[in-house]
């Protein structure tokens, strides 16, 4: 677990997910009149901010994850994967720490990669987007996260067991944050807010979700 998550993937998970949502919520002032009320968009919005900055950042840091968004059901669901030596990670939002996501038919066969024996299984390979292979199957592990009330309440690293039940492994990311944001300068994570908050300002435009960024 260590080798795959040392100080420094730490670092850029965290500020990966300051930056997302930091600019989704200068995004979300900054249109309050288009958005006051509407709720549902606020998760949708919020997980595509997070998708983004993940794809943004992962070829700029020595975090040595490789990021993809991939579709997850037949109802084009996606979300972001993250791909080290030994781990594939899935970024969800979860409703308190230490608590697993909802349970889904990818996330239950990614978490058989938790097993003891090593039998060879079906996974997805990130140079190939949504095509799969057989191979050894790599652990699985969930980034947990709340944001609410403009404030980040929790993230953490969680390694549930094959039957997605139960924890095996956690880790609290929220214990060291301020360390993790001395590890990126300040002006380079403004730089990323900026850009992020005009891709998702982009984005919601040709989905018709505002008129203007004004």
């Amino acid at each position: 677990f260590q080798d795959n998550f040392s100080f420094g993937v730490r670092a850029a998970i965290a500020n990966t997910i300051r930056i997302a949502t930091a600019a989704f919520t200068s995004f979300w002032k900054d249109n309050a009149s288009f958005l006051n009320g509407a709720d549902e968009l606020y998760g949708r919005i919020l997980d595509y901010a997070v998708k983004r900055q993940f794809q943004n950042s992962a070829p700029l840091t020595s975090a040595n994850y490789f990021a993809s968004i991939k579709e997850t059901n037949f109802c084009k669901g996606s979300a972001v994967f993250l791909d080290t030596h030994d781990y594939v990670i899935n970024v969800c939002r979860t409703v308190k720490p230490n608590r697993l996501p909802c349970k889904a038919a990818y996330k239950l066969r990614l978490a058989q990669g938790n097993r003891e024996d090593v039998a060879q299984m079906e996974l997805f390979l990130p140079e190939n987007d949504n095509q799969l292979s057989t191979r050894p199957p790599k652990h699985y592990a969930i980034i947990g996260y709340r944001y609410f009330n403009q404030k980040l309440q929790h993230l953490n690293i969680l390694v549930p067991d094959p039957a997605f039940t139960s924890i095996l492994y956690s880790l609290d990311l929220l214990k060291q944050i301020t360390e993790y944001y001395h590890y990126v300068p300040e002006k380079l994570v403004e730089e990323n807010v900026a850009t992020l908050k005009s891709e998702i300002l982009q984005a919601a435009q040709i989905k018709n979700l505002i008129v203007s960024g004004e």
